[in-house]
């Protein structure tokens, strides 16, 4: 798959289905073809089939942790952005977060504006 046609495609693994199809409408509106999945193993499976731009991960899955999934992404050639999204405040699960190799760290509640600046490279 070349780099053009991975440039849009995006990842989320959330599971809240509201969630997921909130994320859903925002990126397609923004022209992301989007993929929602709701357990880890499920978004290693779309992980093993495409290409992603970028990978939108929940922290706290039903029985899951989100960061779990960061090294099978990171063993790809390809390397899509992770943003992890979380709710939890705790400098303890901050700290984790910041050294598990993921690029953005977006606290709940998040807005249109904070997603966006995680697709968009720094001018």
């Amino acid at each position: 798959m070349s780099k053009i046609e991975s440039s849009k495609k995006v990842l989320v693994v959330d599971d809240e289905r509201d969630i997921g199809f909130l994320m859903k409408i925002l990126l397609k509106s923004e022209g992301y073809e989007v993929q929602f999945v709701q357990t880890l193993d499920q978004a290693k499976e779309a992980l093993e089939r495409d290409d992603f731009h970028t990978v939108f991960l929940d922290l706290n899955l039903d029985n899951e942790y989100g960061l779990d999934l960061v090294p099978v992404i990171r063993s790809f050639d390809h390397q899509p952005t992770i943003a992890v999204i979380t709710a939890q405040k705790e400098l303890k699960i901050r700290k984790e977060v910041e050294d598990s190799n993921v690029d953005h760290l977006i606290e709940k509640p998040f807005n249109r504006k904070r997603i966006l600046e995680v697709l968009s490279p720094p001018h």
